[in-house]
């Protein structure tokens, strides 16, 4: 017979999820940034790279 979880455990798995994947794209978004200080690479080509990845990532200030 397979045992069920409760609501509690699947509360406290969402949140770990939830936690984790915020973790990693704090991550994710803190490498991206990282691009801007790599020289060749302007705001043209990381706006390319952010669109290619299809996430809503916006670049702030400018770093000429």
């Amino acid at each position: 017979m397979m045992q069920s979880f409760t609501p509690e455990y699947w509360k406290a798995f969402n949140a770990g999820r939830e936690y984790e994947r915020k973790r990693c794209m704090a991550v994710f978004i803190a490498k991206i940034e990282k691009l801007q200080e790599v020289k060749g690479i302007g705001e043209t080509t990381l706006q390319k790279i952010i669109e290619s990845i299809n996430t809503p990532l916006k670049l702030g200030g400018d770093k000429h």
